[in-house]
C-alpha cells in the first residue's frame, strides 16, 4: 500500500505543481529553464509516478470492503462509463459542442471515470487511487475555471459532424474496453 501511496503523491504531487504553478512572464518555470526542459522532466516523474500507482495498486492485498456498494452500482458504472469515455474523446477531437459546454471535458470525464469506479470498488486501494484521482480533477476544475489568463480551448465553430465524431470515437474506447482490455488488464469482467 506504500508504493500505491508514494505514487499517488508523486503523480499528483507533479500535476498539482502544474495546476498552481506561477504563469507569469519572466517568473514562471518554463520562461526559466525552458519548455521543453519542463516537459520532459514533468513527463518523466509522471511516468514513474504512474508506474508506482499501477505497482501498488496491483500488488495491495484484498482487504475488507470500507463501505457496501449501492445498489445497481455495477449499472451505474457502466453508464457513467459511457459517458466518461465521450467526455475524454471530445477533449481530443476540434470543434465539437460537448467540449465547449463542459469546457473541460478530459477532467470531467476523470472525474466520472473516478466517481463511478468508487461505487464498485470499495477496498482501501480502490478508495485511495479512485478518490485521489476525483478530488484531483475536481480541484483542477475548480482551479483552471479561476484562473483569469485566457485558455486555450475547442474553436468556437462547432459542427454536429464532430459531436458525432467524440460520441463514436468515445462508445469505441468504450465497448473495446468493455469487451476485451478490462478485463484483460484489470481481471475484471465488465459484460
Amino acid at each position: 500500500m506504500l508504493t500505491l501511496i508514494a505514487g499517488l503523491v508523486i503523480f499528483f504531487g507533479t500535476h498539482l505543481y502544474a495546476t498552481f504553478r506561477s504563469r507569469e512572464t519572466g517568473v514562471s518555470i518554463t520562461d526559466r529553464i525552458g519548455y521543453s526542459a519542463y516537459m520532459g522532466v514533468y513527463s518523466v516523474v509522471s511516468f514513474v509516478g504512474l508506474a508506482l500507482i499501477a505497482f501498488g495498486f496491483f500488488s495491495a492485498s484484498a482487504a475488507d470492503a470500507i463501505y457496501h456498494n449501492p445498489f445497481a452500482s455495477r449499472s451505474l458504472t457502466l453508464v457513467s462509463m459511457a459517458f466518461a469515455s465521450i467526455f475524454v474523446a471530445a477533449a481530443y477531437v476540434p470543434a465539437n459542442h460537448i467540449a465547449g459546454k463542459l469546457k473541460h471535458p478530459m477532467l470531467v470525464g476523470i472525474a466520472l471515470w473516478a466517481g463511478s469506479h468508487l461505487l464498485a470498488g470499495s477496498e482501501p486501494r480502490d478508495v485511495l487511487l479512485f478518490g485521489a484521482f476525483l478530488a484531483f480533477a475536481i480541484i483542477n476544475i475548480a482551479v483552471v475555471n479561476r484562473r483569469t489568463e485566457s485558455q486555450p480551448g475547442q474553436s468556437n465553430i462547432a459542427t454536429l459532424g464532430a459531436d458525432l465524431m467524440a460520441i463514436v470515437v468515445g462508445l469505441s474506447i468504450f465497448a473495446l474496453f468493455g469487451l476485451w482490455v478490462h478485463a484483460a488488464l484489470f481481471g475484471v469482467t465488465i459484460w
